[in-house]
């Protein structure tokens, strides 16, 4: 019991100094955009809420109702306050509403009011609340990323790190950390403390490391990469261009833009072949074609029934089965080479869309391919 008590106090004073070395560590990332502006004050709140857990060493305050009572929904709001992090990670952008502090500010009003009057309900409500913010909060990162994922699908042939699923899988992670913390408690065992530590370290280090990889898309059309080798910031215009009305698809205007889209977007993919570009986009394809990316859209997604995404990786599923075609029995298997070739940017991501295509998998599709 006394190892695992010693224990425990060790892992609560290495997660304090974990987090404090990631607060200087991303001081100066802080500036790169909101997302990571964000998440540098999502680590200092990381911070002050584990040594704020520091005064229950004093053997006057273990067992004191209050003290418990307050430290727990403070422990709620930090929760509130960091989970602004995983919104603007979802949404580029959405922290810049003056809204999204409300739910942090009326959590803080209501802990106030608690110390004030000290009544048992007030934290009991705060509770319950804080359990269903925090469930709302889960739901809408997931709305959040759904309606960005359409966005990429629609605009980019490719997902390697805009993709916003490590945010939502982060986000469910935290908040169930969260949730947890007191249940493990309620039973207390020093082990509990250890292995709550640990968790949330190996977890924040994902987070962090996923998010100084994710590049920020932006429905205004503006990239920021959150990858940098300086303390710089490095911002990536994209080309502008002409773009459309906002079309409301009828018989008339799909079959109009088919007949514009249909016969230059087969060529450009066929006989120049634009798929080949890794890191292809809308805008890159409507500009080659000579027309804007609503119309693309539009055609891909009404004539077509399928997005951006999927129509560009659909080709390079193709050009990938005529380089395996082309292989003989005694060639060396690298399907990174081949997928590469085809125009993908990443080995996992061809094998998907393969598999999704041809119901196989490469290995297999070669195998087939030789044996014929």
């Amino acid at each position: 019991m006394e190892f695992a008590e010693a224990l425990a106090h060790q892992m609560r004073g290495m997660t304090i100094m974990y987090f404090l070395i990631w607060n200087v560590h991303l001081y100066n990332y802080r500036k790169q955009n909101r997302m990571m502006k964000f998440l540098f004050i999502a680590t200092l709140f990381l911070t002050f809420g584990f040594l704020k857990d520091s005064i229950f060493l004093a053997e006057t305050l273990q067992y004191n109702r209050f003290v418990d009572l307050t430290v727990g929904l403070t422990d709620v709001f930090l929760m509130l306050v960091v989970c602004c992090f995983f919104l603007e990670a979802v949404q580029p952008g959405f922290t810049k509403s003056w809204k999204v502090l409300i739910l942090p500010i009326a959590f803080l009003i209501l802990i106030l009011v608690y110390v004030i009057v000290r009544k048992d309900i007030i934290a009991v409500i705060g509770f319950i609340a804080g359990m269903v913010m925090a469930l709302g909060i889960m739901l809408l990162v997931g709305l959040k990323a759904i309606r960005q994922r359409k966005f990429l699908n629609d605009n980019y042939s490719y997902d390697e790190n805009i993709s916003v699923r490590w945010a939502v899988g982060s986000c469910c992670g935290y908040i169930l950390l969260v949730i947890a913390y007191p249940f493990a408690f309620d039973h207390f065992h020093w082990i509990n403390e250890s292995v709550y530590c640990l968790l949330c370290m190996l977890l924040w280090a994902y987070i962090i490391i996923s998010a100084k990889h994710h590049k920020i898309i932006l429905e205004t059309g503006t990239e920021q990469t959150a990858e940098m080798t300086s303390g710089n910031p490095e911002k990536v215009p994209q080309e502008l261009e002409s773009e459309a009305e906002e079309e409301i698809p009828t018989p008339d205007n799909i079959a109009y833009i088919t007949e514009m889209v249909a016969h230059k977007l087969t060529v450009a993919m066929e006989s120049k072949k634009l798929y080949l570009n890794p890191l292809l986009s809308v805008k890159t394809v409507a500009m080659e074609i000579g027309t804007n990316t609503k119309y693309v859209s539009l055609y891909l997604n009404h004539t077509l029934g399928m997005t951006f995404y999927d129509y560009i990786n659909r080709y390079r599923v193709e050009e990938a089965c005529r380089i395996i075609e082309s292989m003989v029995d005694n060639d060396r298997i690298n399907m990174v080479e081949v997928s590469r070739q085809a125009g993908f940017n990443s080995v996992s991501t061809f094998n998907r869309h393969f598999r999704k295509v041809k119901g196989t998998t490469p290995i297999d599709y070669f195998k087939r391919a030789v044996m014929s």
